[in-house]
């Protein structure tokens, strides 16, 4: 996992509890203002941080498949270039 990754998933790990812990030694009004948005921020952060890996693997994948479509077409291109009696450097006529 890169160290970017682990980065985003700590911080958000690190705002739930923060908020947590506001919530219970803090009190008050500003205990709970300030909890709840530690744990907001935090579940946001997390919830960004799985579409973001989502989209990363589709983003990975749809390169994998232009990958295998490209060779898949080259292939084809020589294959026809060989039934068709070309070779594969061409010459120049002078």
């Amino acid at each position: 996992m890169p160290r970017r990754s682990v980065i985003l998933i700590v911080a958000a790990g690190v705002l739930i509890v923060a908020g947590a812990l506001a919530f219970t030694i803090v009190g008050g009004t500003a205990g709970d203002a300030a909890g709840v948005w530690l744990v907001g921020v935090g579940l946001v952060l997390a919830t960004s941080f799985v579409f973001l890996q989502i989209g990363i693997g589709e983003d990975q994948e749809r390169a994998r498949e232009e990958q295998i479509r490209a060779r898949r077409a080259e292939r084809a291109e020589q294959q026809r270039r060989r039934r068709l009696g070309f070779s594969r450097r061409r010459h120049r006529g002078a």
